[in-house]
């Protein structure tokens, strides 16, 4: 693993570096997840491994979901599988993330965190407005 906190990657909302606190963005295999970025790749490094046009954010959702979440993570999980799976079979603790499906949470308060950790809808709008509120303070920003 990377420790160097130089390395820095632009996300959907500013810079990213190991450490930091994201929300995946809901157009993704691990959609609406809180985790921790582990490690960062750059696009042409030998470490880059995914195949992915950009540079990869390893991430580990490994988080403290609270009991219904948990639930909701299996039955995506389930689906995206196509079998059953249990929240400890989920592969979530080292997952290659584009910085385009991330949103950088570092500093969210507890209060916030204990709410997008206990129901996908609550992480989706949070995500929502926190990308909303980061296009308003950047109207030069390209959208997508």
């Amino acid at each position: 693993m990377r420790s160097d906190d130089s390395i820095k990657v632009s996300c959907l909302n500013g810079e990213l570096q190991v450490g930091d606190m994201v929300l995946s963005i809901p157009a993704c295999d691990y959609p609406n997840m809180v985790g921790v970025v582990i490690e960062i790749h750059f696009l042409g490094s030998p470490e880059h491994e995914s195949g992915n046009p950009e540079d990869d954010v390893l991430v580990n959702f490994n988080e403290r979901y609270f009991p219904q979440r948990v639930r909701e993570l299996e039955k995506h999980f389930s689906r995206l599988y196509g079998i059953e799976k249990t929240f400890e079979e989920s592969p979530i603790d080292s997952v290659i993330m584009s910085p385009k499906t991330l949103l950088r949470i570092t500093g969210v308060g507890e209060k916030i965190l204990h709410e997008i950790l206990a129901f996908e809808e609550n992480a989706q709008q949070f995500g929502e407005a926190l990308l909303n509120s980061h296009k308003q303070t950047n109207p030069y920003e390209k959208s997508n």
